[in-house]
């Protein structure tokens, strides 16, 4: 069984873990367990959780010594009309920088924007000032290397922490799946599939976006479906990110092309 690294706890006097309650957090959640009694366990809501998780939280929160929910600002219905969906394809701008986008009528009705902007603005920024406020001397992690090998922005969201370890963050999803069968871990509903993808949120379509998110959604709440898709218009948005996608694709496709043809310089 694959080892946690839980240095400087023991030493610790005020730790803080933020905690999403899925796989990792819950692995990292159950190995710090000994420590539980002077842990900070803090929760954020972005506002677009899966309902089933804020419960969860709730529920396995009332268990802990010291537990926070963190709330994201405002209303985020509100923020994607003013702001735009969060998505992965940049491309699709529906307007906003793109001169082929503004020929799109679509572009008059709805924003995307990149889904790293409504991360920071509904999650990392609110868990900063929360932390700022509480001021830990350590600060504990589920983050994982595989799930972000392009960060170079630990520092940073370590929030001022003197001292910030990641337990799990050498480990593979087979070792926290390993970790989770061998201990009984309980998890929320939306992360019991086992699905390859992030379901912090189901108004993100982007991070790491499968068909399973967006088909878990529409199975499981159809409701928020409905209203994402058709009654907030989402539904206009998919057509023409695929449309551009397929005429940048087929671009790229020829420069691939021509950069295998010989080539004398």
């Amino acid at each position: 069984m694959k080892q946690m690294h839980l240095d400087w706890i023991e030493d610790s006097k005020k730790p803080i873990f933020f905690c999403s309650f899925g796989k990792d957090s819950s692995v990292v959640l159950h190995g710090i367990m000994p420590w539980i009694e002077k842990i900070m366990v803090v929760f954020v809501d972005c506002g677009g959780t899966f309902p089933d998780i804020v419960e969860w939280a709730k529920k396995e929160g009332a268990k802990m010594p010291h537990f926070m929910i963190v709330n994201g600002p405002g209303n985020i219905w509100d923020d994607i009309a003013a702001k735009g969906w969060s998505v992965d394809v940049e491309i699709a701008d529906l307007g906003r920088h793109s001169n082929l986008m503004m020929r799109e009528d679509v572009a008059r009705r709805h924003k995307v924007r990149p889904w790293t902007e409504c991360t920071m603005e509904r999650f990392w920024i609110p868990a900063y000032a929360f932390s700022e406020m509480y001021r830990p001397d350590l600060f504990i992690s589920g983050e994982k290397a595989m799930d972000r090998p392009y960060a170079t922005d630990w520092g940073n969201r370590t929030h001022g922490a003197p001292r910030a370890i990641r337990p799990i963050f050498d480990w593979t999803d087979e070792e926290v799946w390993e970790y989770i069968d061998y201990h009984g871990i309980q998890l929320p509903k939306t992360f019991q599939e086992r699905q390859p993808d992030r379901r912090d949120c189901f108004l993100c379509f982007g991070h790491g976006l499968t068909v399973g998110r967006v088909r878990y959604l529409r199975e499981n709440y159809p409701e928020l479906f409905e209203k994402i898709f058709y009654e907030r218009g989402f539904a206009e948005v998919v057509p023409v990110m695929v449309r551009q996608l397929t005429e940048i694709r087929a671009v790229w496709a020829e420069v691939e092309k021509m950069l295998e043809e010989p080539w004398q310089h």
